[in-house]
């Protein structure tokens, strides 16, 4: 999903990645600079998820009928809670940061 003024649309990136075969053993591999995330959802939707889920006091339930009618795109409750998940863990240290700065005034 991409946002610009006024809209938002959806977006869709192909990767190619460069793929490997050892001549001696014939073991396949990639390179370790593709730097992909697990996660085919972009920053974009993430911090729409977020937005919605802590700003807007919106469900993961109702969000995720909001993503399917606003946008087209199915995107399941499941789906959205591992979204959370994920950008708890990469967020925890910056949270801890702010929370010590916080309770040191």
């Amino acid at each position: 999903m991409r946002f610009s003024d006024g809209c938002a649309r959806r977006w869709i990136i192909k990767y190619i990645i460069d793929c490997y075969k050892c001549s001696d053993c014939s073991f396949s591999f990639v390179s370790d600079d593709h730097h992909l995330d697990k996660s085919p959802y972009g920053a974009n939707v993430v911090a729409y998820v977020l937005y919605n889920i802590i700003e807007l006091h919106i469900s993961q339930y109702k969000l995720s009928h909001i993503i399917q009618q606003m946008f087209g795109y199915s995107l399941g409750q499941p789906t959205i809670n591992r979204m959370i998940q994920r950008a708890v863990e990469k967020y925890r240290d910056t949270y801890e940061e702010i929370k010590q700065r916080l309770s040191n005034g």
